[in-house]
Formats: C-alpha cells, sequence, structure tokens
C-alpha cells in the first residue's frame, strides 16, 4: 500500500469521524446521558489519533499526484495550507476531549464546561475538515471545481443519458 493509498484511507475520518463523535457528544450533553457523552468523548480521541496518519501520508501523496494530468496545484497548496491548520485544532480537540474523560471517570473537575469547551472545538474541527476534504476533493476532480466547464463530448454523452 503505497502514501496514496494511506490517505485516501484515513482522509474521511478526521470528518466523518468529528461528525459523528459531536453528534453523540451534543446529544448525551443535552440529554445527560453518560454513555452517549462518553462515547462522543471516544470517538472524538479515537478521531484524532486517525487524523495522524491521514496528515502523514499527505505530503508524500501530494509528490506521487503533482504531475499527473488535470491535477490542480492550486487546489493542493490550499489543501496542504488548510490542513496545517486543521489538524492541530483536530489535535487539540482530541486532547481536550481525554482530559474530559479523565475528568468523567475521576470525578476530578467540573465536567459541564470543559464537555462545552469540547463541543466548540469538535464544531470547528469538523468545519476545518471539511474545508480540507473539500479542498482535497478538487485536486483530482475537476467536475466539483467552481470553474469546471463540460466538454462538447460530454455534453453530448449527457444528451444519450436520457
Amino acid at each position: 500500500m503505497n502514501p496514496i493509498h494511506v490517505h485516501l484511507l484515513f482522509n474521511h475520518i478526521p470528518i466523518l469521524g468529528t461528525l459523528f463523535g459531536l453528534l453523540l457528544l451534543t446529544y448525551g450533553f443535552f440529554t445527560h446521558s453518560l454513555p452517549l457523552h462518553k462515547a462522543g468523548l471516544v470517538t472524538l480521541v479515537l478521531v484524532a489519533i486517525f487524523t495522524i496518519p491521514a496528515n502523514l501520508s499527505g505530503e508524500e501523496a501530494e509528490h506521487k499526484v503533482e504531475h499527473l494530468p488535470g491535477v490542480s496545484e492550486h487546489f493542493l497548496e490550499e489543501h496542504e495550507e488548510l490542513a496545517e491548520k486543521a489538524v492541530p485544532l483536530m489535535m487539540i480537540t482530541g486532547l481536550v476531549a481525554l482530559v474530559a474523560l479523565w475528568g468523567l471517570h475521576s470525578g476530578k473537575m467540573p465536567q459541564r464546561w470543559l464537555s462545552g469547551v469540547v463541543l466548540l472545538l469538535a464544531i470547528g474541527s469538523f468545519a476545518m475538515m471539511t474545508l480540507v476534504g473539500a479542498h482535497g476533493g478538487k485536486i483530482m476532480h475537476q467536475e466539483i471545481r467552481a470553474d469546471f466547464q463540460s466538454s462538447p463530448a460530454m455534453e453530448h454523452a449527457e444528451d444519450h443519458d436520457d
């Protein structure tokens, strides 16, 4: 398995995993459901861990695809710059979620405010990871770029699809 495979395998976890953890944590937070609260925190810790291989494989994956036809250097750079901001935010989210889990387990710290902080961090992480993913998709997929214009051959094929 090469770095492109690793990157493609792990790159959806920071987006979908954060959303899942955020939903669990939000529901657990507002309904005072301790099991869901814990599940949301554990999910965010795991997502932070699985963000590491997605991030570490990115640079090598970039070097393998940057010269391929149709690859956008502009979106490669934007994807990388956004990831450089999103990954540390995800790591902070995971770390604070871990501290909140420890606090919940030990009973040594006020939990409500710390879980509120995790919720806010998770919202920010989800938003940033969604941007990272959107720009990552545009690297190879011209059809999702704002400047996309279909070719006459594509339009002809669309006419026959009906």
